[in-house]
């Protein structure tokens, strides 16, 4: 769960440069997504050994 306070303010000044007003808007959010790892997972080895291929590189017909 992410949880976010964000604060914003806003000032207005006048020609002189004087502050004449000042909103403050405060937002909370709540974010329940489930986020998995970007990076992919390593699946453990069945029994101990690793997977192995077997190439038939013989010409025979």
């Amino acid at each position: 769960m992410i949880k976010r306070t964000i604060k914003e303010t806003v000032s207005e000044y006048d020609s002189d440069g004087k502050l004449i007003k000042q909103t403050i808007t405060e937002t909370t959010e709540d974010d329940d997504t489930i986020y998995y790892p970007s990076y992919p997972i390593q699946h453990p080895t069945i029994y101990g050994v690793e997977p192995t291929c077997v190439c038939n590189t013989s010409k025979e017909q």
